[in-house]
C-alpha cells in the first residue's frame, strides 16, 4: 500500500473536542478508511488554536488562521514523500491545492458545492467577496484533480457539468471516472438513555452552528407560534469564527425582538463526549433548511449524529440524505416550509415519541452499515492503492492560464472597488 499525505481541517471528533464541524468529521472519515485499508497515512490538519491536541498518531497541526504558502506545502511534501495527496474538505482546496507539486496524483474532496454555499452566504452577509474566493478554489480543484469526490449523487452530476465547462470532458478523458460519491458517515457515537428534565413538556434540540442555509425565518416563525407553550429550545453550537457571525447575531436580535430569549437554553459548543448526554435531555431535534442549491446538493452530518445518539428528528425536505433517511422511516420530514406545518410535525412526533425511539434503535445497526466510513470510502482507498493520473494531466499550462485569468479578475475588481469609493468621496465633498 502507498504512502498518503492527507490534508483537512480539525478538530477530530475526539472526547474533548468542542468545535465539531463537518470538516472534522470528514477528515476522520477519510483517515479511518485509508488506515483500515492498510495505507500509511500522514495527516496535516488545520487546527483551531483553542482546541486540545489530537491523541492520534501521525498528525501535524497547522494553525487554522495561518497563511499557507508554497514553501510550507512543498516542505511537508518533501518530508513525507507521498505517493498520493488527498485533500479532504473544501478548506485544503482553498489554501493547499495551488501549491502542490504537479507530478503528484491528487484526490480532491468537495463535500458540498462551493458556489452554492457562497451564494447563500452572500445573501446573508451582503458581500460579493465569497463567490470570487470560492470560484478560485472550485476551478483550481476541477482543473488540477485526478479524482474528485462529492457528498451526494446530485452534487456529482453538478460537478460533471462543471468539469465539462472547464474543458476536461474531452476525447482524451473518455472513460475516466472523474467523480465518486462519498456520503457523510455514521459517527462513532453511542446513544444515552433519554432523560428529559422534569417540568419541561417539550425540549427541542437545535443542534449545530447556524449555517447560512438555515431557514431562520421558518425557525423564528415556529418559535413565535409556540410562544405560549411550554417549550425549551436547546441550542448547541452558535458562532463558528467569522463563518456565521452575522447570521447568528441576526437570529439572536430577532429572538430579543419577539421576547423569545427566555425560551432558549444555550449550551455553546459542547465536547464530543458530552453532546450525546445533552441530546438525551431533549425529546426531539429540528433541522430547518432554506430551499436553495446548497440544500439540494449538500448533506447533513447533524442528522446522522442525532440518529446515532438515538434522537427522533424532524427536517425540511431538500437534501438527498434527508430523502434517504425518510424512506428508511427514521426521520420525520416537512414538505411545506410554513411554521404551522413544523408545529404539526412536532405534535405528531411527540404523540408517538416512544415509537420513534424504538424505530431508530431497531434501525441503528443497518444505518451504521449503510453509512460505514470504510465502505463509503472504498472508491478512495481502491484508487489510492493503484493511483492513476487523469489522462489529461499534468495540466499545468491550463491551470497557469486560469490563475492568470483569476488574478486579472481580482485586480479589476479591486480597481473598480477603489474607483467606486473615490467617486463616493468626491460626491460627499461636492455636497
Amino acid at each position: 500500500m502507498g504512502k498518503i499525505l492527507l490534508w483537512g481541517s480539525g478538530p477530530f471528533p475526539e472526547p474533548e473536542a468542542r468545535h465539531l464541524t463537518a470538516s472534522g468529521f470528514r477528515l476522520q472519515h477519510f483517515k479511518d478508511a485509508l488506515e483500515r485499508s492498510g495505507h500509511e497515512v500522514e495527516t496535516v490538519a488545520f487546527w483551531p488554536t483553542d482546541e486540545p491536541e489530537s491523541t492520534q498518531e501521525h498528525v501535524r497541526r497547522v494553525v487554522a488562521d495561518r497563511a499557507v504558502d508554497e514553501s510550507l506545502v512543498r516542505r511537508i511534501c518533501q518530508q513525507v514523500k507521498p505517493d498520493v495527496v488527498v485533500l479532504a474538505g473544501s478548506y485544503p482546496a482553498l489554501f493547499v491545492l495551488r501549491h502542490l507539486p504537479s507530478e503528484v496524483p491528487v484526490w480532491v474532496d468537495l463535500p458540498g458545492d462551493l458556489m452554492a454555499e457562497s451564494q447563500v452566504r452572500e445573501r446573508t452577509e451582503g458581500q460579493s467577496y465569497y463567490a470570487r474566493h470560492h470560484l478560485r478554489a472550485a476551478l483550481s480543484a476541477l482543473l488540477r484533480a485526478d479524482k474528485l469526490s462529492a457528498v451526494s449523487k446530485r452534487q456529482r452530476h453538478a460537478m460533471i457539468g462543471q468539469l465539462g465547462l472547464c474543458g476536461r470532458l474531452s476525447g482524451q478523458t473518455t472513460g475516466h471516472e472523474f467523480v465518486e460519491v462519498i456520503t457523510v458517515a455514521f459517527p462513532n457515537v453511542l446513544p444515552v438513555s433519554p432523560e428529559p428534565r422534569s417540568g419541561d413538556s417539550v425540549r427541542v434540540s437545535l443542534m449545530g452552528s447556524f449555517n447560512h442555509w438555515t431557514d431562520v425565518d421558518l425557525l423564528i416563525g415556529t418559535m413565535a407560534k409556540m410562544r405560549d407553550e411550554d417549550v425549551t429550545w436547546v441550542l448547541n453550537g452558535g458562532v463558528l469564527g467569522d463563518f456565521n457571525r452575522v447570521a447568528y447575531s441576526r437570529f439572536l436580535q430577532r429572538l430579543e425582538g419577539l421576547d423569545l430569549v427566555r425560551r432558549i437554553e444555550p449550551h455553546g459548543y459542547v465536547s464530543f463526549k458530552d453532546l450525546p448526554g445533552v441530546l438525551a435531555t431533549c425529546h426531539l431535534g429540528l433541522n430547518l433548511d432554506l430551499q436553495c442549491y446548497e440544500t439540494e446538493l449538500g448533506s447533513r452530518n447533524r442528522i446522522l449524529f442525532g440518529l446515532a445518539a438515538g434522537l427522533p428528528q424532524i427536517s425540511t425536505v431538500g437534501a438527498e440524505i434527508v430523502d434517504e433517511l425518510a424512506k428508511r422511516g427514521v426521520l420525520q420530514v416537512i414538505n411545506v416550509r410554513d411554521p404551522s406545518h413544523v408545529v404539526k410535525a412536532m405534535d405528531e412526533v411527540m404523540a408517538r415519541l416512544e415509537g420513534w425511539r424504538r424505530v431508530i434503535a431497531d434501525e441503528r445497526d443497518d444505518l451504521a452499515i449503510a453509512y460505514d466510513p470504510f465502505i463509503l470510502g472504498e472508491p478512495l482507498t481502491r484508487w489510492a492503492a493503484t493511483p492513476t493520473r487523469a489522462p489529461d494531466q499534468p495540466g499545468t499550462e491550463r491551470l497557469s492560464w486560469l490563475r492568470r485569468l483569476l488574478d486579472l479578475q481580482e485586480s479589476v475588481n479591486t480597481v473598480v472597488g477603489r474607483l467606486a469609493e473615490g467617486i463616493q468621496k468626491i460626491k460627499r465633498v461636492l455636497r
